[in-house]
């Protein structure tokens, strides 16, 4: 199974600074990695900290498999907690305050010979897959308290070199919502093509979230043709309706950016770009958050 990869960076329409960033690349033994990193607009300089921590994990990734007989993946435990250290020191060289490193970070890793794509989630975002068949799977990560009071809180690396932070984010008690849709392509007797799609499932687990235990996801890359990896931008879509400006169909979002008619070259950038303006021109649809994509397509020779 070959893989292609690329990255989609844009501001969103309500930030003045893109406080998100994006990285791909490639690894020894055909592996390969994503990385997408959310810098929160409440804190200063994230702009900042979201590409320190972008680029200290990258040099994390490249150290780790660069070692003879590494295991196939990381500990996300170790991982994250490596990365966060080093991202301080990489902060404190600039004269930023460590608040800069409030940002969420997604990582994911290839293994092609174990057929298998492990994902790291510390903090929010959202998770987007397409089978072979047209199968689209939306996984949202979101962080909620467990009374129902306090919304958008990710659980940010950063909490881990502040014990007084960390403590008063633990008192929030917040939980990790992960939300997953599956939709398939209702194909009829009477129409054999593509068309509307059916949900088919829709489940939402919670979890005590535990920062020595990050949540990983596993998928199965025999089972996708694309994984992408999203920031919260992707949920932040908005189009007009009857009572002004409304949420928009996540579904048709995914769709849009999964419908790849070339995976060569900067494929996720120009599918993208050309989703972006379909979904203004068809919907009126915009998205006032930053959006970062980091994507890989599977293919056969």
């Amino acid at each position: 199974m070959n893989s292609n990869i690329d990255t989609f960076l844009k501001i969103g329409d309500s930030h003045k600074v893109c406080e998100d960033y994006v990285l791909c690349g490639e690894l020894p033994d055909c592996k390969k990695y994503l990385i997408v990193s959310d810098g929160c607009s409440g804190s200063e300089n994230t702009e900042m900290g979201s590409r320190i921590l972008s680029h200290t994990a990258k040099k994390f990734i490249l150290d780790y498999f660069g070692q003879k007989n590494a295991a196939p993946f990381p500990k996300q435990s170790f991982m994250g907690t490596s990365i966060i250290h080093m991202s301080k020191l990489a902060a404190d060289m600039l004269y930023l305050d460590t608040e800069c490193l409030d940002a969420t970070l997604i990582i994911g890793l290839l293994d092609p010979k174990q057929n298998w794509f492990r994902i790291y989630l510390y903090g929010d975002g959202v998770i987007v897959t397409r089978s072979e068949d047209g199968q689209i799977k939306i996984i949202e990560n979101e962080f909620s308290s467990v009374d129902g009071k306090i919304n958008n809180a990710p659980y940010y690396l950063s909490y881990q070199l502040d014990a007084r932070r960390m403590g008063l984010y633990h008192a929030m008690r917040m939980e990790q919502i992960i939300r997953t849709r599956v939709f398939k392509p209702d194909i009829t007797e009477s129409n054999q093509e593509y068309g509307q799609m059916r949900q088919i499932a829709d489940d939402a687990h919670q979890y005590a979230y535990d920062f020595l235990n990050p949540i990983i996801l596993d998928q199965s890359t025999d089972k996708y043709k694309t994984i992408l990896l999203c920031s919260d931008g992707f949920s932040s879509f908005i189009q007009p309706g009857d009572n002004g400006m409304e949420p928009s169909n996540p579904l048709i979002t995914a769709q849009e950016f999964t419908a790849f008619k070339n995976i060569r070259g900067e494929f996720l950038k120009r599918r993208v770009k050309r989703a972006l303006r379909d979904l203004e021109q068809t919907y009126g649809s915009s998205h006032y958050d930053d959006l970062s994509v980091a994507g890989i397509t599977f293919f056969e020779e």
